[in-house]
């Protein structure tokens, strides 16, 4: 009888102790500042039917949001090999600097919304390798053109870029590096 009670009172010892650490010792500091965002796709907003300019501009005006993260789709930026078509970009981050908004610029194949890769019908084909040519390229094209943009703060290369989720034909993690 003395051992079960041993045990009785050892298991909630035991408990106490694994609670008390739970919520007072792990606990992680408390943020000083939030601050909160909004995801922008042209590309979903078309999706749903909806205006994708009359869209971007409620998020700023009607919502006034401070803080963006504007998704680049590899084939609306180019439609065809070589063939970069810049002017909606231009445009949402033209009206982003006008507000004073923050930008975070996502860009390469990966990026957020389904199906995760959106690829050219002109790349769908391509090697592997020659895809990561083509990528590179567009890369620098982004950063030489954007660069000097006020509102761009951040950029995103790739979106959970080594996540084997979406439509994806690889992924590569030197690649990244």
């Amino acid at each position: 009888m003395k051992k079960i009670m041993f045990y009785i009172i050892f298991f909630i010892v035991i408990t106490i102790f694994i609670v008390f650490l739970f919520f007072f010792v792990g606990s992680p500091p408390q943020a000083k500042e939030i601050i909160f965002g909004v995801t922008f796709s042209q590309k979903h907003a078309k999706d749903l039917g909806i205006s994708w300019k009359e869209t971007y501009l409620a998020l700023l005006d009607d919502l006034r949001a401070k803080n963006l993260r504007i998704i680049t789709h590899w084939d609306l930026v180019e439609p065809g090999e070589g063939e970069y078509n810049f002017d909606d970009l231009d445009w949402q981050i033209a009206e982003a600097e006008k507000r004073g908004a923050k930008t975070l610029l996502i860009i390469g194949m990966k990026v957020p919304r389904w199906p995760e890769c959106h690829i050219p019908e002109w790349a769908k084909n391509l090697g592997k390798s020659q895809q990561q040519e083509r990528i590179l390229a567009l890369l620098e094209k982004f950063v030489l053109r954007y660069r000097d943009s006020s509102s761009i703060e951040r950029w995103q290369v790739e979106n959970e870029s080594f996540f084997p989720f979406g439509q994806c034909p690889w992924v590569d993690r030197e690649f990244l590096k």
